[in-house]
């Protein structure tokens, strides 16, 4: 991988070559929080005896001891700073290490989610936000080794908390270290004006890297391996991970990566001059104008006022943290060519008729429909209708849905595969349960919900944003989901029925109730061909 000048120094990289120290989103709307399993770990206080594991549900990290929970089956320590609070004159700044402690920190409770639109249920919000936890399998050894998943929660860049997805039953099923993470989200993580130099509109991305340092540095202490960390995210988490593995700041520092319906073809990223100017138009409107005093002011502005000012937010590229669109460094090869698997759901945009047309989509017309479309698409609407005719659905918002699944999610999915596979080894899934709960809320009269965006969620993680618990016959689809992830995350490999993606075989898993099994027609069926040559 090409490297790039950063006048930030670089903390430890390379884990592989020694290591020398020591709930939810609503989709792109917001998170919901966590199972009662979740809510007794952070619940009760540690007492002399109630752990199963040597010692007790303790470790060293390079700051000092911490005391989490030990719960049956699973040691949980949480709440954990990986870097300081980012406020006051750390606001839009790239994230410092945290303060050292004296004596044992409680390592009870979940750190606050970070500032967002709406409520996290369970937990608060602050500026004061950056924090970890880490689910360790009961009895491992410090020196265990196990592999490790680093989980990026999705929200669209605006919403989300790594704690409100509980790993328990995946940590214990699959004896492996997971730890989930909060990152600085809208204005606060990803504003860029001309006063935050280099490292302006990457804020978020960054608090990952700096994670990422504090996972590579100390998971050694929990019994996990720095030599296998695989970063998992889902939506926007999977975006992240893009923006990480083609980021001079993190070379060599992960094994491998899962992009859960979020694929590195998205081009989801804002230019950096574009950011820029757009941020000291936004700055000047909110009484920050540009100059010398830019950024002092806009860290004395109150932290509610930032949050609130209109705009999309995403990481920038063109800059020394990120280089180029992800997509565009990936078919250069200036990136960490290492084992990716990567996936959507069958139906993702159900979920996004929620959101585009609202409650009552169930009732839309096929005037309405192709209106819609004739607005979207324009010149090009007449070949879109041929394609997704409102007469082929049970409803004409499943046409709009399918247009949303294959051009936004589905072909994006295989437009990565297909331009890495010469490059890693790339393993391709599509989830499909045409019985999975929909997400708790987004329920559609007259409309099946099901293998929506975020699904697959609730089978790899007590994700309690769903409208019930999973029968019997998902949760051994969700056991085999956390068997092959656990795969993925030990060797970077999977046996059969996977097989990789390649060019000449393009061969995706696709997951469902009745078992998993190869097939070479994604293409087809969500028309990748017709929607290449629209872009």
């Amino acid at each position: 991988m090409t490297h790039h000048s950063s006048a930030r120094p670089k903390a430890r990289r390379n884990p592989r070559k020694g290591y020398p120290g020591v709930r939810r989103a609503r989709g792109l709307a917001g998170l919901a929080f966590a199972s009662a399993a979740v809510l007794t770990l952070a619940g009760c206080s540690p007492q002399a005896g109630d752990s199963t594991s040597p010692g007790g549900a303790t470790a060293a990290v390079a700051q000092g001891s911490i005391e989490g929970v030990a719960a049956e089956g699973v040691d949980a320590f949480l709440g954990l700073p990986y870097a300081a609070p980012p406020v006051d004159d750390l606001r839009f700044k790239a994230p410092e290490p945290p303060e050292a402690w004296e004596g044992t920190k409680k390592a009870d409770a979940f750190g606050p989610a970070c500032l967002q639109g709406g409520e996290v249920v369970g937990v608060e919000k602050s500026e004061d936000c950056l924090y970890l936890n880490v689910y360790r399998p009961s009895g491992v050894d410090a020196d265990a080794e196990l592999p490790v998943m680093m989980w990026i929660h999705g929200g669209g860049f605006g919403g989300g908390s790594g704690a409100l997805f509980d790993p328990s039953e995946f940590v214990e099923r699959t004896n492996t270290v997971v730890v989930n993470i909060n990152y600085r989200l809208g204005a606060l993580g990803y504003l860029a004006s001309e006063s935050m130099g280099a490292d302006a509109g990457s804020f978020g991305l960054l608090d990952q890297v700096a994670a990422l340092d504090w996972v590579n540095e100390n998971i050694a202490a929990f019994g996990g391996d720095p030599a296998r960390v695989t970063a998992a995210g889902q939506s926007a988490g999977a975006m992240s991970i893009c923006g990480l593995l083609t980021s001079p700041e993190t070379t060599g520092m992960l094994s491998g990566a899962i992009l859960q319906s979020g694929s590195c073809a998205f081009r989801a990223f804002t230019p950096f001059e574009a950011a820029v100017e757009a941020g000291n138009t936004t700055a000047a409107e909110i009484g920050c104008p540009a100059g010398a005093a830019q950024l002092e002011c806009l860290q004395g502005l109150d932290a509610e006022v930032l949050m609130e000012t209109p705009g999309r937010f995403s990481p920038t590229f063109g800059s020394d943290v990120l280089p180029a669109m992800p997509m565009d460094a990936i078919e250069a090869g200036d990136w960490d060519a290492i084992p990716v698997l990567a996936g959507s759901n069958r139906w993702e945009g159900k979920q996004g008729i929620f959101f585009s047309v609202g409650p009552d989509a169930g009732s839309m017309t096929a005037e309405e429909y192709e209106a819609r479309v004739r607005e979207t698409y324009a010149e090009k609407a007449d070949d879109v209708l041929q394609r997704y005719p409102a007469g082929d659905y049970d409803q004409p918002a499943l046409a709009l849905a399918a247009i949303d699944t294959d051009s936004t999610f589905g072909c994006s999915t295989f437009t990565f595969a297909e331009g890495a596979a010469d490059q890693a080894t790339i393993y391709a899934y599509e989830f499909e349960d045409p019985t999975s709960p929909t997400n708790a809320g987004m329920a559609l009269d007259g409309i099946d919900m099901s293998s929506a965006h975020s699904a697959e969620l609730a089978y790899l993680f007590d994700y309690a944003e769903v409208e019930r618990p999973l029968t019997g016959e998902e949760k051994e689809l969700g056991y085999r989901m956390m068997d092959y992830w656990a795969e993925f995350l030990t060797s970077g490999t999977l046996g059969s029925p996977w097989v990789a993606f390649t060019a000449e075989a393009p061969t995706f898993i696709k997951l469902t109730p009745e078992g998993e099994k190869p097939f070479e027609d994604f293409a087809t069926e969500h028309q990748c061909e017709f929607w290449a040559s629209m872009s």
